[in-house]
């Protein structure tokens, strides 16, 4: 496979660090790099994408709350600036 991950962590106080993930991803072989919240992984994950590419967001409940939660607060911010 050649898949890449954009490791990281959710906002919880028992979460692994993003560095820790990435060491034990990195041991089973998998590629990636390690990023320190949820947001950014995903905007390097975005960026980083062809028009082909699918981007999975798992790993825990956490993580996709944390990554709901960032896009509501970017849907908010967008619609506040276009009222503006």
């Amino acid at each position: 496979h050649n898949a890449t991950y954009y490791f990281t962590r959710a906002e919880i106080p028992r979460a692994l660090s993003a560095d820790e993930v990435k060491a034990i991803a990195l041991a089973k072989g998998l590629k990636g790099e390690a990023y320190a919240t949820v947001a950014e992984a995903y905007q390097k994950a975005i960026v980083s994408a062809s028009a082909t590419d699918t981007i999975f967001i798992g790993g825990s409940t956490f993580v996709v709350a944390d990554l709901l939660s960032h896009l509501q607060q970017q849907s908010i911010n967008t619609d506040n600036t276009k009222g503006a």
